[in-house]
């Protein structure tokens, strides 16, 4: 994983991305795989970061702004579990629209969350 100048800037970013993703998928009843592929690895990748800094930032945080990271980060987790149910299973038009919608719903907690951290951190 390569250096990010910061872990929540970077999960928003990522968070940002999903969301537009979910909101094609929806609109176009179609989740391919590739794009699913690059929602698993981003998500994991944010999750880890956002893990990492919670670990080196310890009890620095409040305990407010290292829950809020915290609940990001198992959200990140499942849109990455989300994701990997696409290269699981092959995706009826229907499932990938409800697929794409739980993870529309899961990325909008993920955002809202580290927006409020990076509220509270700045």
């Amino acid at each position: 994983m390569e250096q990010r100048a910061h872990p929540v800037s970077y999960a928003l970013t990522v968070t940002r991305a999903i969301k537009e993703l979910a909101s094609d998928a929806v609109n176009d009843g179609l989740l391919p795989e590739s794009m699913a592929v690059t929602i698993s690895k981003a998500a994991t990748d944010a999750a880890l970061s956002l893990g990492l800094f919670i670990v080196s930032k310890g009890t620095r945080l409040t305990h407010q702004t290292a829950r809020a990271i915290e609940s990001a980060r198992v959200d990140m987790e499942a849109l990455a579990e989300l994701a990997g149910l696409v290269k699981t299973y092959k995706l009826t038009p229907k499932n990938a629209v409800h697929l794409a919608l739980a993870m529309s719903y899961t990325v909008e907690q993920a955002e809202n969350r580290l927006k409020q951290a990076e509220d509270w951190l700045s």
